[in-house]
């Protein structure tokens, strides 16, 4: 479904888009934006198309990782720790809940 498209595009992007408002440039976002756009082609979509979708989940992961500046601040700080998948999940399931 288009949903889930949005949001598979929005998690793909993620590290890139958080790499880029930490320090303002992403080293490693090329490769992400052709595995994308090769997925769209897959699925038959123009380049209007395609951009149009990949400006939309850069600008939704955007404000995701605004609106949840603490929870991703607390998940880096777990994951530089080597904290397990579980533990990175529980800090997820409940600062989500909060309001940030």
């Amino acid at each position: 479904s288009g949903k889930t498209l949005d949001s598979f595009v929005c998690v793909a992007l993620g590290g890139m888009v958080a790499e880029y408002m930490l320090f303002e440039e992403a080293s490693g976002g090329a490769s992400d934006i052709q595995q994308l756009e090769a997925l769209f082609g897959a699925l038959s979509f123009d380049q209007q198309r395609t951009n149009v979708q990949l400006r939309s989940a850069l600008l939704n992961t955007v404000g995701l990782l605004k609106q949840y500046k603490g929870t991703h601040k607390l998940l880096a700080e777990a994951m530089a720790r080597g904290d397990s998948v579980g533990e990175c999940i529980a800090i997820i399931e409940n600062t989500m809940a909060l309001p940030e």
